[in-house]
This record gives C-alpha cells, sequence and structure tokens, in this order.
C-alpha cells in the first residue's frame, strides 16, 4: 500500500488484509476495535454505492493531517518534554530531602509500618451466598428424590399417612425451591 495513490486505496482491503493477518498470527484485538474497523468497512462500502468515486482514504487523510499537525508536531513533543523533563528535575531535587527524612527516622528508631487490614467481605459473602444455595439446593434434590421414591413405592395406597408424608415432602420441596429462586434472583439483582 505504500506506493498506491490515495485514490486507489480501499479502507476496507487494508482493514480486510490487517484482520487476515491477524488472524494468521494468533493476534488478538479489543472487540471495540474490531467492531469499529467492521463499521467503516460498511461506512466505505455505502458510501461508495452512493458515490462511486469516494474513497473514506482522502476523508481520513484531513483528520490524520490535523492529528499530525497538531498532535504530533516539534512544538507540542518539545512542549510536553519540557514539562517531563521539570515534573523529572523536581523530584530528583526532592529526593536527598526524603532520604535525609528517612535516614533520620532510622536513627531514632522511629519507623512506622502501617499495614491494612485486608477485607475479603465481598469474597465472604459470595462463598457464604455459594453455600447457602448449594445447600438449599442438595436439600432440595433429596426431597424431591424421596418424595418420588416414597410415591413410586407400592405401599403409598395402603398407608394414609405415607401419601401425606409424601405429598409434605413435595410441598415443602416446592417452598425450598421458590425460596432458592428468590436468593437467585435477590443476589443477582444486587450485582
Amino acid at each position: 500500500y505504500y506506493d498506491v495513490p490515495i485514490e486507489k486505496l480501499s479502507i476496507a482491503n487494508i482493514l480486510n488484509d490487517m484482520f487476515r493477518f491477524l488472524r494468521k498470527y494468533k493476534v488478538y484485538i479489543p472487540s471495540q476495535l474490531s467492531m469499529l474497523a467492521k463499521t467503516i468497512i460498511t461506512l466505505e462500502g455505502t458510501a461508495r454505492s452512493l458515490d462511486p468515486d469516494f474513497s473514506i482514504s482522502s476523508v481520513a487523510q484531513e483528520f490524520i493531517k490535523y492529528y499530525y499537525i497538531n498532535k504530533l508536531s516539534v512544538d507540542k513533543i518539545l512542549l510536553r518534554a519540557k514539562d517531563n523533563t521539570e515534573e523529572i528535575l523536581f523530584d530528583i531535587r526532592s529526593i536527598p530531602k526524603q532520604l535525609k527524612t528517612i535516614l533520620r527516622n532510622l536513627e531514632n528508631n522511629n519507623i512506622k509500618i502501617q499495614m491494612e487490614d485486608i477485607k475479603f467481605t465481598s469474597l465472604e459473602r459470595c462463598i457464604t451466598d455459594l453455600a447457602t444455595k448449594l445447600s438449599l439446593s442438595l436439600v432440595l434434590a433429596s426431597m424431591v428424590i424421596g418424595s418420588s421414591l416414597i410415591i413410586s413405592s407400592q405401599n403409598i395406597n395402603r398407608n394414609i399417612w405415607i401419601k401425606m408424608m409424601a405429598i409434605t415432602g413435595f410441598s415443602i420441596s416446592f417452598i425450598i425451591g421458590i425460596l432458592l429462586v428468590i436468593k437467585i434472583f435477590r443476589s443477582q439483582y444486587r450485582k
């Protein structure tokens, strides 16, 4: 693309070649950047269907020129270098004073190490929620299985209490299931 005149350049071809190159060498780019490239390809295709002489390269050339003039000009680079140099010099000037303070504190045994207690409250809460949901799920599964076994047994018609126990097991399982679903939705809503 180096010697190709700007009228003959196609941003779509350039971006497609770039994507082919990235896929070939397994280079991953942020999804926003790939969406931007796809948008530019679509935009250029639409613009070319409206105006066959349209070239996004010529439009982009003005923006690139503006960027180079305003952001990458020698004056701007020198100004940023001057600001950075002043900041570095200020830091260098303060180093002896800081070292003197540290050495004085060492001599006087006045060094304090401050450590903050790292709290794992969010991790703790997450593990507690997970354990609660897992426990409820296990109880629910065992009650459903137990009630199903009772109902499928042949003694269910002989004794009313066995039938009541199976119905009660299913009812409690239903309530636990509803509570579990509510707890899951509540924890999702909190996030």
